[in-house]
Parts: structure tokens; C-alpha cells; sequence
């Protein structure tokens, strides 16, 4: 119990979800890594996507991710350095760019597959014992932000007297 107003109660959510996210991103960090993976969870959507769709623009990627493009482009950026990705010009359209994985890309990506099957068991197992589908809670929380922001909840902070 904190001694911070609003630090226990819903005010403070986001605070709480950053810290389970935190942790939640160092535990499948140390995992993908005792796995024999060096790529970070947060490089992981990346390979996948590149993996199983093939070349793709920085456009698409944050598309199909849900992400910013800056975003993607500083995920890409880092797979580059690690000689797990390479852009090249697109075929079609020599203005753009494409990512596409390396021979050391495709063999993470391989690698990473078994891992999602376990994580997705590990996962199940966090949902059972906390009684709830974050999976499908947070989905559907993204969804009503999307339909009604929280600046629409807050309560208008400039009340009309009468």
C-alpha cells in the first residue's frame, strides 16, 4: 500500500501496466535467450512478420504490427546492426525501400517458432491461474479506446455553471 493518493487505485493503471510490461519484457527476453535466440521480444513481431509474409515495406510492417513507423523503423534498425535484416530497393517501385531477412534472420525466425508455440502454452497458464484472457481483455480494451478515447471519459474540466 502506497501512501501516494491515486498510486493503489485505477488512477494509477497505466503506472501498473508499464511495470507489468517491464517485467513481462525482461522475463521473455531472458527466455528467448536461454532458447538460443538473440533477437529481444520487441524485435520478435519484426521477424515473424518477415518471416512468414517475406519482403516487406516499413509502411506494412507498422501496419500489420500496430505501430508507429518510427517505431518499426528503429526495430529494423537494430535487426540491420545484428545482420538480421537487409533493406534493399523494391522492384516495383525503385522510391521504396523493402526489409527482407538475412540467412541468420531466417534461421532466428526458425528458431523462433517452437519458442511462440510455448510462450502461448506459458501464457495460457499465466490466464488460468489469474482467472482472466489478457489477451482478449486487452483487445478489447484497445478497442473501446479506439471508440471512445480517454479524454472523452475524463469528466469536462471546465464545467458550465448555471
Amino acid at each position: 500500500m502506497s501512501d501516494i493518493p491515486h498510486f493503489d487505485g485505477r488512477a494509477a493503471f497505466l503506472l501498473r501496466t508499464q511495470r507489468f510490461m517491464d517485467r513481462l519484457s525482461e522475463q521473455v527476453d531472458a527466455a528467448l535467450a536461454s532458447h538460443g535466440l538473440a533477437i529481444t521480444v520487441m524485435q520478435a513481431g519484426c521477424v515473424q512478420a518477415l518471416y512468414h509474409a517475406g519482403p516487406a515495406s516499413l509502411a506494412w510492417l507498422a501496419t500489420e504490427l500496430g505501430i508507429s513507423h518510427q517505431l518499426v523503423s528503429h526495430r529494423i534498425n537494430g535487426l540491420v546492426r545484428q545482420g538480421y535484416v537487409e533493406t534493399g530497393p523494391d522492384p516495383k517501385d525503385a522510391r521504396k525501400r523493402l526489409v527482407s531477412l538475412t540467412a541468420q534472420g531466417r534461421e532466428q525466425a526458425e528458431r523462433l517458432q517452437p519458442f511462440l508455440d510455448g510462450l502461448d502454452r506459458a501464457y495460457a497458464d499465466l490466464f488460468a491461474e489469474l482467472g482472466v484472457d489478457l489477451n482478449k481483455a486487452v483487445g478489447s480494451a484497445t478497442e473501446c479506446l479506439a471508440a471512445r478515447t480517454i479524454p472523452d471519459r475524463l469528466p469536462d474540466p471546465h464545467p458550465v455553471s448555471s
